[in-house]
């Protein structure tokens, strides 16, 4: 059903500053490589902090201008005898709530504004600060954020004004209930390309030096049966992904069907504590005697510390690669954030946890750890939510309690909050799922992250669970599955075996998403977790036309006839 055709005309909100114009042109970038630098030698000076958020803002990093207004008001409090500081603390928190207004979090960004509507006497020189527009622009996000708090779901299954509201919304538009799906109230949305101005480590990753390494490490792991190659992207892609080159596999052998060709343990694995897993190897702890998967829970020596693992070898293997750093320590509101059933990158809030404890300890910036500097990253689609990624109010929270936990100062330049988002889009991008329901178990595979993606794969990965162990697959495959069990290897090992033949020198491919979906669900989900649309023959085959969703705030339109409108003009009246 078409929109009526009294509905409002769609414009952009994202990004339009009153005050700030947003340029990403890249003309001051070279003033916050300036002000970093300083930083690093001074990090508690809230004027070098202040002035980094106004560069951000101005080219079109509204969350790392988030971060640095926040360090700002910080230091000021901290000295709140200061009129200058009181004057730096204003201007910091101006532009925190600009940072949150483009990130498209009207309540946050209007509470914000609502304080700068009273200023102190000695104040009153400062003509550049328009109290009648904050409080009007207060006003108006006040406004807007209600009708998201009234149309947003709830945390609980049921809520009636959802109920009662939605279905006057859908009548005044003409808008047919199958098109709109409601997310949360405290999600906006970012652009990220997958690497910031400043970054030059997506270059590094597929220089001559990285491709050796990496061939090393899978002569190994591979018995010389596979190949690391650079493959430059067809036109198509390279405007999705704004990447020219990749990464693939491909085989140096003929490979026969249901071959092994792979044996890869997980870099760093984690479960977001729905049951009692080993911190390692996330196997569960299952102690019903003659249950096949029963295990003992090995404690942490530390007493104050809650962690378990199945065993010694996983604790003294955890306690080298990170678990020193976090043993004894309460993470419980990472837990509970990365338990939430959202979308976004909170599941992988422990991952991330512990990539940082890791980097703490090799004392390096987490996005330099060898093991997965070269992995790609998740960026947004220029044809996927209109260029954007969802952003989530807790990525603030959560960043801040990790460097708490870590004991790392908030003004630390190599734990910068633009790294804390960099890293969790490398996650994002190469994170695999393992036992359990979606999202309870993940782990990093540095080298079967390599794979690039086809709907009609010719390799799967399987892991060392009981799901694989006890099904019918082949015998040998079994076999190898239960010489591992019995010899302790990593219960989450991926074992990629082929489901087709292979000819030497032909790249191999692996699926991404389920393979069974249509075309509209493998795509929109490639779309919003990869970045990019899947030209393979089998999609090409489909005559199922893709249909890319629009993005309106926080109501998503998954039919392209549909116009979207923004909330600013709903009225429930």
């Amino acid at each position: 059903m078409n929109a009526t055709k009294n509905a409002p005309r769609a414009r952009k909100f994202f990004h339009q500053f009153e005050g700030i114009t947003t340029l990403r042109d890249g003309q001051y970038i070279s003033e916050w490589k300036q002000y970093t630098s300083e930083l690093a030698k001074t990090p508690r000076d809230p004027n070098l902090w202040c002035n980094r958020a106004l560069i951000c803002l101005k080219e079109g990093y509204p969350e790392i201008a988030l971060m640095d207004a926040k360090r700002v008001l910080l230091l000021c409090d901290e000295s709140e005898d200061s009129i200058e500081l009181q004057k730096m603390s204003y201007k910091g928190r101006y532009y925190y709530a600009e940072a949150l207004r483009a990130l498209g979090h009207p309540g946050l960004s209007a509470s914000e504004y609502e304080k700068l509507e009273v200023l102190p006497e000695s104040f009153d020189e400062m003509t550049e600060i328009k109290r009648d527009e904050f409080r009007k622009l207060a006003s108006t996000l006040r406004q807007i954020d209600d009708v998201r708090i009234q149309v947003s779901p709830s945390e609980e299954p049921e809520n009636p004004r959802n109920k009662m509201l939605l279905p006057e919304i859908l009548e005044k538009w003409g808008l047919d209930s199958g098109c709109i799906v409601l997310t949360y109230i405290d999600f906006g949305w970012f652009e990220f390309c997958g690497q910031y101005p400043w970054d030059h480590r997506p270059g590094e990753r597929i220089s001559a030096t990285v491709l050796r390494e990496l061939q090393d490490r899978l002569d190994i792991a591979s018995n010389k049966k596979l190949k690391v190659v650079l493959r430059k992207l067809p036109p198509e892609m390279v405007l999705e992904s704004k990447m020219t080159m990749h990464l693939g596999i491909e085989a140096t052998q003929n490979f026969q069907f249901h071959e092994h060709i792979l044996e890869e343990d997980p870099f760093v694995a984690a479960h977001n504590h729905f049951s009692d897993r080993c911190e390692y190897c996330t196997l569960e702890l299952v102690e019903t005697p003659g249950h096949p998967r029963c295990a003992v829970k090995y404690h942490c020596h530390n007493s104050k510390c809650k962690e378990l693992f199945c065993n010694r070898k996983c604790y003294k293997l955890a306690m080298k690669l990170y678990h020193k750093q976090l043993c004894g320590k309460n993470i419980d509101t990472i837990i509970h954030s990365a338990q939430r059933v959202r979308p976004g990158w909170n599941q992988s809030f422990i991952l991330v946890l512990k990539l940082f404890a890791l980097a703490k300890k090799r004392n390096i910036n987490p996005l330099d750890i060898e093991e997965i500097k070269f992995l790609s990253r998740q960026h947004a689609s220029p044809l996927s939510r209109e260029g954007h990624l969802p952003w989530d109010a807790e990525y603030e929270t959560i960043y801040i309690e990790i460097l708490k936990l870590l004991e790392i100062s908030l003004y630390d330049i190599q734990y910068d909050f633009w790294v804390f988002i960099t890293l969790m889009a490398i996650i994002g991008a190469n994170v695999f799922n393992g036992e359990g329901i979606p999202r309870n178990t993940l782990g990093i595979f540095p080298l079967t992250s390599l794979f690039n993606h086809r709907c009609d794969p010719l390799i799967i990965h399987m892991d060392a669970t009981e799901r694989y162990i006890t099904k019918d697959l082949i015998s040998e495959h079994m076999e190898l599955r239960q010489k591992y069990k019995r010899i302790g290897c990593n219960s989450f090992r991926f074992t990629i075996i082929t489901l087709q033949h292979v000819k030497k020198g032909q790249e191999i491919f692996i699926s991404y998403i389920d393979s069974t979906d249509d075309k509209q669900d493998r795509h929109t989900r490639i779309l919003d977790n990869y970045g990019f649309i899947c030209r393979c023959q089998k999609c090409e085959a489909d005559p199922q036309s893709f249909l890319n969703p629009s993005v309106c705030w926080n109501i998503h339109y998954y039919n392209d006839n549909q116009l979207p409108f923004q909330l600013e003009f709903l009225s429930l009246n």
